[in-house]
């Protein structure tokens, strides 16, 4: 089967060499906490790989998005008798009321202007007491990692997700999520986790990680929204991603082997030899 072609506008599976990829992926491993044996919405669904991956646990889980060839491709791909694919938008979702235990939306708000309707589309979808689990890119600094994003309509910052969440459930959970050499979901509050990060050198200590470039910034809000009280509101997680930071050193490893080859073929060049003699003649 003809894998879907990486535009940047979802994730496809023939990208790896990324830590966006481990980002998405952990999203969907801190959702299976929640969606043991329960009737589970994916809403922008993409290419189903996170569809498929909750199907593991949910009892039944159906997955939605706009692009019909998206939808085409998951429904070749992931075949199994728990999981249903649908065309539909995350502003006019094509279930009916009160039908979902869960329902997961991961990197999808930021693609549409009718971010109101999203919310109350997914609350009607929702059972009394259903949990949405949702992450979005945080405005004010995520376009030091990703300026210009032509698919992103309209970010939002966390006071701005936070606005919609409270309009439509009762109880929310703030998560952050950054990159280490690997993937951090924790709370943003740290009297709410048993989990503590640390940084510093041989003169100082602190409860916080050194921000880099690329590194250790929150570049993504998670928040879980309920009526009902959330459990695991403790919850941290890690999520491995030095499968990328192998590749890349591996990519190093390659080029200086490159360049070591060019340098011995310059240097058993001839001309190089004599051009190295006058050189040394001529003393510069």
């Amino acid at each position: 089967m003809k894998e879907l072609e990486m535009t940047g506008e979802r994730l496809v599976t023939s990208f790896n060499k990324h830590y966006g990829k481990f980002e998405h992926l952990h999203r969907y491993a801190l959702a299976t906490e929640y969606i043991v044996g329960k009737i589970v919405l994916d809403i922008a669904c993409g290419e189903g790989y996170g569809t498929n991956l909750l199907s593991q646990k949910a009892k039944m889980i159906c997955g939605v998005d706009i692009s019909d060839e998206a939808i085409t491709h998951a429904k070749e791909k992931y075949i199994k008798s728990n999981i249903e694919f649908k065309l539909g938008s995350a502003s006019k979702i094509p279930y009916d009321d009160d039908l979902f235990d869960v329902v997961t939306s991961f990197e999808t708000i930021e693609h549409l202007l009718e971010q109101e309707e999203m919310f109350s589309e997914i609350k009607r979808v929702l059972k009394k007491n259903g949990i949405l689990i949702l992450s979005s890119p945080e405005k004010n600094i995520y376009a030091q990692r990703d300026p210009n994003n032509k698919f992103h309509v309209k970010e939002l910052t966390l006071d701005e997700l936070l606005k919609l969440s409270h309009s439509h459930f009762q109880n929310t959970i703030v998560l952050k999520q950054l990159i280490t050499v690997g993937s951090l979901i924790i709370p943003v509050k740290d009297s709410l986790s048993f989990f503590k990060t640390y940084d510093g050198d041989y003169y100082n200590l602190k409860e916080s990680f050194n921000e880099f470039d690329f590194f250790n910034k929150p570049f993504f809000n998670v928040i879980i929204c309920s009526d009902l009280e959330i459990e695991n509101y403790s919850f941290s997680s890690f999520f491995n991603s030095y499968e990328v930071y192998d590749n890349i050193l591996q990519d190093r490893d390659q080029m200086i082997k490159l360049l070591s080859l060019k340098l011995q073929r310059i240097n058993s060049n001839k001309i190089y030899k004599v051009l190295r003699k006058i050189k040394k003649i001529l003393k510069f």
